[in-house]
């Protein structure tokens, strides 16, 4: 429920049985953001696409969207298991940007000092993205070691 820009949302995580609910006060536009990978191992697979959603802090109301395929290394590492859940083909990506021109045309639709940053999948979607990041020697504003 939103009251204002105090959100009441239930909590799976609490202890309890029952849905707990927790005011949330939202400060800055939250962006939620979800990728597609070659695979789960962030030391071996990489980035193939990135999709997001900008939610208005006040209302929730969606304020700008993104997505972008990106050129993968090393396609050839690959996981079948993978392939078979997100269904893009090297055709889709073979044009597609660099892993470095996505994440900075990512952080510059969504500048890390106006959004708060959320993501489907928070752990695994952290993970690979600063992981690219850092195999690729860039400062990205919004990962963890800019805060």
């Amino acid at each position: 429920m939103l009251d204002g820009h105090h959100l009441q949302a239930a909590c799976r995580w609490c202890p309890s049985t029952h849905y707990q609910h927790h005011n949330i006060m939202l400060t800055k536009d939250l962006v939620v953001f979800d990728t597609e990978t070659t695979g789960l191992n962030i030391d071996k697979h990489e980035l193939i696409q990135i999709a997001a959603i900008r939610l208005d802090c006040n209302t929730l109301a969606e304020k700008d969207r993104f997505s972008t395929y990106i050129k993968p290394a090393a396609w050839e590492n690959q996981d079948p298991e993978a392939a078979s859940v997100h269904k893009i083909s090297y055709d889709t990506l073979k044009d597609a940007p660099s892993i470095e021109t996505a994440l900075l045309d990512f952080e510059t639709k969504f500048p890390p000092d106006e959004v708060l940053l959320s993501a489907y999948n928070l752990p695994f979607d952290f993970g690979i993205t600063f992981s690219e990041d850092f195999k690729n020697r860039r400062k990205c504003r919004c990962g963890p070691a800019a805060r």
